[in-house]
């Protein structure tokens, strides 16, 4: 057998970044439309801005009326001034508008019949497919196969509606520039169009949220991209460790290929020194398997589950061995997730330390929370554990998850579908699952956990968004370099 000589990680800077995913004061006295209206106003200057880019030669007016102050936007294709000049303000009424100018509201009150006009706000889509808690009650359901679950509530008859504070407004696509199976409720938007007089709103183009342009370190000017060395940093999620469904083969060899005690087979093209160069292991959720510790009995009032304690302590022991032995040669971050025991409602916490009495005794193991934000030598990354993009392809017709990722990523939201669909807490002064970075801030990559497989895209001079496989379904561990975020896959099945 022979080892790798893990002395020879690379020495590298780290930061975490989830105080905004922690400091959360869990007040459920709050109502869900204060988590729409911070978003709506932490997103709004972005669609502003990605707006004045995109329909060019703008000419921005602030304008005050005699009875109250409302500010307005001019888009004028007659003039060319700088994309970052500042705002400029004067005094007017509302008939001074030239007709060669197209109004950016700030309002959808503002709304007139039969004048062309830029409005931006939340997408409510309303759905016939979509489950609502009433129908557990209208209906007698037995229980359903996995043959007869509906999986996609999508349909040729859903709707979608711009909101704000003020009002809902039913939008129409004619020619299908704004295809609702794409859209999700809960995504800001900014749409360009005329209201008809019986209220709906014809779309002829739009724009969401911008996605900056960003610098790794091989992209600097100074920099040789072929004596930088790669930094790998490691992704595994849905571990499922416990299960007596999985196969605990590839653990094993999961955990000896990172420990360096790896025996490298004839047919496998894994190449050992790849491991000394891995300088953390993040664990992208699901790492326990406790639905069989559960079993359901029947009692005189009706049926009930009891808990198996014995098998909860064995297959939590069996977890905390595991993550003590990768602990103990390397960094591992262990993500909540949505099957892991902790509140499924997003942001979700960290497990706490006491389920991890072995591994907790290493300072190189840190349970975090889902999302994850961190970084690495200035390269900036988050992530989430999976069950927000699951709920985003659950709601539109994206059927590959990078597909989900990708519009995530465009909508500057890790989780719009919350709180419309998805459970999560009643945030009130701040929606910490908006992707609302400062360009220079913004990550540089993007990850979800526990997919059907790994995919990866980068946008154009922008991050790098990849979906993390099911280990316990395709045994593969996802490296990406953080000198050139380049990506690389090992696997173990």
């Amino acid at each position: 057998m022979q080892n790798c000589n893990f002395n020879i990680r690379p020495n590298v800077s780290y930061t975490d970044g989830c105080d905004r995913f922690r400091c959360i004061k869990y007040n459920f006295g709050h109502q869900y439309c204060h988590t729409c209206f911070v978003k709506f106003v932490k997103l709004k200057p972005l669609l502003v801005k990605a707006s004045l880019r995109k329909w060019r030669h703008v000419a921005v007016s602030e304008i005050r009326t005699s009875d109250n102050i409302s500010t307005i936007y001019f888009i004028d294709y007659n003039e060319n001034i700088e994309e970052n000049k500042d705002i400029m303000e004067r005094k007017s009424s509302t008939e001074d508008i030239k007709e060669n100018k197209i109004p950016l509201l700030l309002s959808l009150k503002e709304l007139e019949s039969d004048v062309e006009c830029i409005i931006i706000g939340l997408i409510y889509k309303e759905m016939k497919l979509r489950p609502t808690v009433l129908d557990e009650y209208l209906q007698d359901i037995d229980v359903e196969t996995n043959e007869n679950k509906i999986t996609n509530f999508c349909s040729s008859t859903d709707k979608l509606y711009i909101e704000d504070t003020s009002s809902r407004i039913c939008l129409s696509s004619p020619n299908n520039i704004l295809d609702s199976s794409k859209y999700v409720s809960g995504t800001m938007i900014a749409v360009k169009g005329v209201q008809t007089d019986s209220g709906i709103f014809i779309v002829n183009d739009y724009c969401l949220p911008e996605v900056p342009i960003l610098q790794v370190p091989c992209d600097f000017p100074d920099s040789n991209p072929s004596e930088l060395l790669p930094i790998y940093i490691g992704f595994v999620s849905g571990l499922n460790i416990g299960d007596p469904r999985t196969d605990p083969l590839p653990l094993q060899l999961l955990r000896d290929f990172i420990t360096g005690q790896f025996i490298k087979a004839e047919s496998m093209d894994i190449n050992k020194d790849i491991a000394s160069r891995i300088v953390r292991l993040i664990i992208a959720g699901n790492t326990m398997s406790l639905l069989d510790t559960a079993k359901e009995i029947q009692t005189n009032t009706g049926s009930k589950l009891v808990v198996d304690k014995d098998s909860l302590n064995y297959q939590i022991c069996e977890v905390d061995t595991y993550l003590a032995q990768l602990a103990s040669v390397i960094n591992v971050d262990l993500m909540s997730g949505p099957q892991d025991p902790v509140p499924i409602s997003m942001p979700q916490p960290q497990m706490h330390p006491s389920l991890f009495p072995n591994s907790k005794d290493y300072d190189t193991f840190r349970p975090t929370t889902n999302p994850y934000s961190f970084s690495i030598n200035d390269v900036r990354i988050i992530g989430v554990s999976g069950h927000s993009i699951d709920d985003v392809m659950a709601y539109s017709s994206y059927k590959e998850p990078i597909d989900a990722l990708k519009y995530c990523v465009e909508s500057r939201s890790l989780a719009p579908t919350a709180p419309d669909t998805l459970p999560c807490y009643p945030l009130f002064d701040d929606d910490v699952l908006s992707l609302d970075y400062p360009d220079d801030q913004f990550p540089h990559l993007i990850f979800a956990g526990n997919q059907s497989k790994f995919q990866s895209f980068r946008f154009p001079n922008g991050p790098l968004c990849i979906t993390i496989p099911k280990f316990s379904e395709i045994a593969t561990l996802v490296l990406v370099d953080i000198n050139s975020l380049k990506t690389k896959t090992i696997n173990f099945g």
